[in-house]
């Protein structure tokens, strides 16, 4: 795209971010063909202005009340990465394992590239997993029950708890709309945030699966703090700076590439 001025090209991100949810920092730079810097300065002028909420990767559009998008509005946002990050969370489960997928886009974008694995017991709480998973004729699939949400297409709450309070399973791929190396892992929904709590619980190993618009994102409720997480799958959006502190706390963290053609929609 021809360079634009600065009015211009903030107005365009303001569509950009009222179309999609979110964006990041090296997408629009390389749309603009400007600066990562450049593109900095734009988000922090939208953040300025009540348009944007920033994150170390990218911005969301602002969630007035702690607005959070529903499933289908997500499904939009960062689809290339989810399913580079969904690749590499598929490349970590092995024959015969018991796994938990939580409610989410990313996290559905898990169970398409587990749909025809062989020899697996998953569990979840979300219809879009769930029907990611329905025709899989080699896998047990065991729906945990609960109060529905619509907008996160999926079941939470008091007896989604006491049914995995009596399960103990080997890896769970965990959603969260933010993390900060400080404040940790957070949601906007206290429902949400207690029943992902039991879920960390009930796993040997917890996988949480951020795209990078999430980092430096500090929700409502906390789900634990960065010493709670065995891993964090997120796509190549994040500088190497950025993830060092994450990595420093003892976090593995695994950056998935989304330059693979197959990858493209």
């Amino acid at each position: 795209m021809a360079h634009l001025r600065a009015a211009a090209r903030r107005s365009a991100i303001t569509r950009m971010l009222e179309d999609k949810g979110a964006v990041s920092v090296n997408d629009l730079a390389a749309y603009f063909q400007v600066s990562p810097m450049t593109i900095r300065r734009d988000l922090a002028a939208l953040s300025e202005s009540g348009v944007a909420a920033r994150g170390t990767g990218g911005a969301t559009l602002k969630r007035e009340g702690l607005f959070e998008l529903d499933a289908t509005q997500k499904m939009r946002v960062q689809a290339v990465q989810k399913r580079a990050i969904a690749r590499v969370c598929a490349e970590q489960v092995e024959e015969g394992n018991s796994i938990f997928i939580d409610c989410g886009t990313t996290p559905a974008a898990i169970a398409h590239e587990l749909a025809h694995r062989q020899d697996l017991t998953v569990f979840t709480n979300s219809l879009l997993v769930a029907s990611e998973l329905s025709d899989a004729q080699h896998m047990q699939l065991i729906m945990c029950p609960g109060e529905y949400r619509a907008r996160t297409m999926g079941f939470l709450g008091s007896t989604t708890i006491e049914f995995m309070k009596s399960f103990r399973i080997d890896l769970a791929f965990m959603g969260a709309e933010g993390i900060d190396i400080a404040s940790g892992l957070s949601v906007p929904d206290s429902d949400d945030c207690v029943t992902k709590r039991e879920i960390l619980n009930a796993a040997r190993k917890v996988v949480f699966v951020l795209d990078s618009t999430k980092f430096g994102q500090e929700w409502l409720c906390q789900i634990c703090t960065v010493d709670d997480v065995d891993s964090i799958v997120t796509d190549d959006g994040m500088s190497e700076e950025g993830l060092k502190p994450y990595r420093e706390a003892g976090l593995e963290v695994i950056a998935a590439s989304s330059n693979d053609a197959e990858l493209q929609p």
